[in-house]
């Protein structure tokens, strides 16, 4: 089986575990129109208090995000960053970590649903109009309440 290319994968303070790794991924969302054009970003940018406060006040967790960009570069457009690809179109995956007491919740609650529905926004036909800018499909998990919550951005 062909995996997702790993761009990254942030050490992560020991309380926090990535829900989901690169093989359950790429059986998950084989079948996606631009699967070879996807990378996956193991990344923690974030808080370790604010992501425990989250937890304590039962709000939902950002999982797993898809994103699409496709931006031309104007007038001062860099040519560094065209050079290095900043304006091709790109499909990325961004897993973020979870508390390790719900890690097994959250990869769970991945396989059985929320994986599904990031197939199903990469898979849906887009419009010329669409395929410029910036696109997210975020999968959040509500632990106290076991669910998937999702939305674009």
């Amino acid at each position: 089986m062909t995996l997702i290319p790993t761009r990254t994968r942030s050490r992560t303070p020991r309380e926090l575990a990535f829900p989901i790794g690169a093989e359950a991924l790429s059986a998950a969302l084989r079948d996606a129109p631009q699967f070879d054009q996807l990378s996956v970003d193991f990344g923690f940018y974030g808080d370790l208090a604010e992501i425990r406060a989250d937890a304590a006040a039962n709000r939902p967790v950002e999982v797993l995000a898809a994103r699409y960009r496709n931006v031309k570069p104007g007038r001062s457009g860099s040519n560094y960053f065209i050079e290095r690809g900043w304006y091709d179109e790109t499909w990325e995956l961004s897993v973020s970590p979870v508390l390790r007491e719900h890690k097994s919740l959250a990869r769970q609650l991945l396989i059985d649903d929320g994986l599904g529905r990031v197939l199903a926004w990469l898979a849906e036909p887009r419009t010329d109009g669409w395929r410029h800018g910036r696109h997210a499909f975020v999968v959040c998990v509500c632990p106290a309440d076991r669910s998937i919550v999702t939305r674009e951005a």
